[in-house]
């Protein structure tokens, strides 16, 4: 009960995963007996997430002398557990670059997120701390909750966003427990346990939002939570460098529990961070922002807003995207439109023909009539590699009425033959529809992740990706499996149109083509997409429906474990809490400390002032302990005036530290209400687990029993009865009101 789960977000189907490809990595590299071999073919099957591999191991960063020419190789470089991580990452990037929610900027999420990943990789190899490949992702990844949100809640999540009160990511979570029963944080690390990645992803991604960076992890000192900590700081300061500065003074701090750490080497690591974007940038087609050089100066402290919280009424249209410094090509929103790095150059532009406006009262301008049939022999030369595509002119959308056609579709035709690829894109256009003309079965796989086309119209033989290993490589992923395929072939083989279909192609039209023909397929087909789209509908409004009850379903589970007063945790949450975090502490030999609270003479207030002070007393005590608790510590009301704070992975010393700052803020917070104006105090035990503690109901015992030596020696103070001869001096108390 101490995790939460998002089972409505899972039922929905619309949470950020992997692609077709990513899932099945992830599926093989699950069992025990995965092979190189089999990782290697199925990685493969992606042309574009073979690239970016190959270009990973031959890079740098790799650390690689001889370039890898297959997947095996860069396998056996980077190691088998590297290429999943760096795979799972790269797959999530490609599926999830745009969405509905309005108030969520996804490239500069995208953008911040890769700044995030590249600093925790910078680090990670210079300090030698964890996989820096394994590292990059968890970085990656360590907001994925935020993108989940938006996509299942896009209009829910689009007002949360544009609240005053989402300037902090604190803030923000508070809302979307208010609003889901859950926040981000929790989603991020929920949707990490279930794709079975390391415990360490998780616990990173929580501590993203913490005020001080987690420098003790368990026994080990720093480790790859701090990394990523440290990188979300880099990456704000990249983004927006103007507004939300480096807070050098706190960065400084957390980088000096590195060893060999120089105060004076910041400005090169941020410069070699700032490199390192701009090239995963390009080849993630990633934009960057240009970044200032850093050149030292006195620490600033950062602006809390994140750059992808909307600073604009919900409904407005979303800002573009930072603009690039670098020749990093533009989101998948302009993808388009982008320039392309050099490694990706497209041997043909797409170029996309929509039918121009005509001036009133004037003919239309109709190409010539195209022939019945196009002869196979006929074929001018084939189109020069690398050079862009002839495209037919320009034609007016018109159905044979007259009237623009009311299923006008967006087609991506592919055909290595110039001639055939004019003729065909005319008859295209003239029937109304929006046209792109490619020469090149790679360049155009390429052109439909980005313009996901209603239909693709494919020549069956071209040198290079043919008509069949485009139509597979299509399938490969989620929105290529939704676009109907139509091939062109002169070859009426059995034999080969089976081996087309069983490829993915959905219908074949036999070169010489018959325009009405070929038109009555495209029409045919469209009537295939549009009943999908209805069906995408339909799904989308059960999605809704499942995801509404799903908040509805958490809030009466939440209701359960809440207390209604305080708002906090009840008992059954913190025994609960108490239990996980003692199994999993005891399973990893790890600190696990509690501590319990007790508002001193709270009986007198309610005698005195009445039972609605007393509630009013016990809200705001519950206030101030809240807001000091930062996770994975959790604080929760076990009944009356009594409270306990559970806290993994933090010892008796630290324990007792954060208690005393505890008993600071109780003491120092005000309290008005009716004929009550003043301060009350509490006092404080702590214990962690050790020898001879043989469960969690004996460690909350232990801090009870610190709790009843710090009444009986003054209240107000803390006090940890394990430590003998070493209890905490206690203040002398201000007077209170009660």
């Amino acid at each position: 009960m101490a995790n939460k789960t998002f089972e409505e977000l899972k039922a929905t189907g619309a949470l950020p995963s992997p692609p077709g490809v990513g899932m099945e990595i992830l599926r093989i590299t699950q069992s025990e007996n995965c092979s190189v071999d089999e990782l290697a073919k199925c990685i493969q099957s992606d042309p574009s997430l073979t690239g970016r591999l190959l270009q990973v191991a031959n890079s740098a960063l790799a650390g690689g002398t001889r370039p890898c020419a297959t997947i095996k190789e860069a396998t056996m470089r980077l190691g088998l557990r590297s290429v999943r991580s760096i795979a799972l990452g790269f797959s999530l990037v490609s599926a999830h670059r745009n969405g509905v929610c309005e108030a969520f900027d996804y490239g500069v999420f995208w953008s911040q997120s890769l700044a995030r990943a590249v600093a925790a990789h910078v680090m990670s190899a210079r300090f030698k701390i964890g996989v820096p490949a394994e590292v990059f992702v968890a970085a990656l990844v360590s907001d994925l909750g935020s993108l989940a949100l938006a996509t299942v809640h896009p209009r829910d999540f689009a007002e949360i966003l544009s609240s005053p009160e989402s300037v902090t990511a604190n803030g923000r979570a508070v809302l979307e427990q208010q609003r889901f029963g859950i926040d981000h944080r929790e989603v991020t690390a929920a949707m990490l346990t279930e794709w079975r990645l390391p415990d360490g992803f998780s616990t990173a991604a929580q501590a993203v939002a913490l005020a001080a960076p987690p420098l003790q992890e368990g026994k080990r000192g720093p480790g790859v939570s701090a990394l990523v900590w440290i990188s979300a700081r880099f990456a704000a300061a990249f983004i927006l460098p103007d507004d939300k500065p480096l807070d050098v003074e706190l960065v400084q701090g957390a980088l000096a529990a590195f060893p060999d750490w120089n105060k004076d080497d910041l400005p090169f690591l941020w410069n070699e961070m700032v490199e390192a974007w701009r090239k995963w940038g390009n080849m993630l087609e990633i934009v960057t922002t240009a970044v200032p050089p850093y050149n030292g100066g006195p620490p600033t402290k950062a602006r809390q807003r994140s750059p992808f919280f909307a600073e604009r009424p919900v409904g407005k249209p979303a800002p573009a995207a930072p603009a690039p410094a670098t020749k990093s090509p533009a989101p998948a929103t302009a993808a388009a439109t982008a320039k392309p790095t050099a490694a990706h150059a497209p041997a043909a532009k797409p170029v996309a023909t929509p039918a121009p406006a005509t001036k009133p009262g004037s003919p239309p301008a109709v190409p010539a009539a195209a022939p019945t049939a196009v002869p196979a022999a006929a074929k001018p030369p084939a189109a020069t590699p690398g050079a862009p595509p002839t495209t037919a002119a320009p034609a007016p959308a018109l159905a044979s009425g007259g009237t623009v056609t009311a299923s006008r579709a967006r087609i991506l035709l592919v055909d290595d033959d110039t001639g055939s690829l004019k003729l065909l894109g005319t008859l295209l256009q003239r029937a109304g529809h929006h046209v792109t003309m490619m020469s090149d079965g790679k360049e155009a796989l390429k052109a439909a992740m980005q313009l996901i086309p209603h239909i693709v119209i494919a020549d069956r033989n071209m040198p290079g990706m043919d008509g069949v290993a485009l139509c597979k490589s299509l399938r490969a992923f989620e929105a290529g499996r939704r676009v109907y395929l139509l091939l062109l072939t002169s070859d009426e083989n059995e034999d080969r149109i089976v081996e087309a279909f069983d490829a993915g192609c959905d219908d074949y039209v036999v070169k010489p083509f018959k325009p009405k023909l070929l038109l009555a397929r495209v029409r045919a087909g469209m009537r295939v997409v549009r009943l999908q789209e209805r069906v995408d509908s339909d799904k989308a409004t059960m999605q809704k429906q499942v995801a509404e009850l799903g908040i509805l379903a958490r809030r009466l589970t939440q209701a359960a474990v809440t207390d209604v007063l305080t708002e906090l945790p009840n008992r059954r949450f913190a025994m609960e809490a108490l239990r996980e975090g003692w199994e999993k502490s005891a399973k990893e030999d790890g600190a696990f400390s509690a501590i319990m609270v007790d508002i001193d003479k709270f009986k007198r207030v309610n005698d005195t002032y009445g039972h609605d002070i007393g509630d009013l007393v016990l809200k705001e005590t519950s206030k101030v302990l809240s807001t000091a608790t930062e996770p994975p510590a959790t604080v929760c009301r076990l009944g009356g005036e009594e409270f306990v704070v559970v806290m993994p992975g933090v010892d008796a010393e630290r324990a007792i530290a954060f208690a005393e700052k505890l008993r600071a803020a109780i003491e120092a917070h005000p309290i008005r209400g009716g004929s009550f104006d003043g301060h009350v105090t509490a006092s404080l035990g702590v214990a962690t687990r050790g020898a001879g503690i043989p469960d969690f109901e004996a460690l909350l015992k232990l801090a009870d029993e610190g709790l009843y030596v710090a009444k009986e020696h003054g209240r107000n103070q803390v006090r940890c009865v394990q430590l003998e001869g070493r209890p905490v001096e206690p203040l002398a108390p201000a007077p209170a009101s009660a």
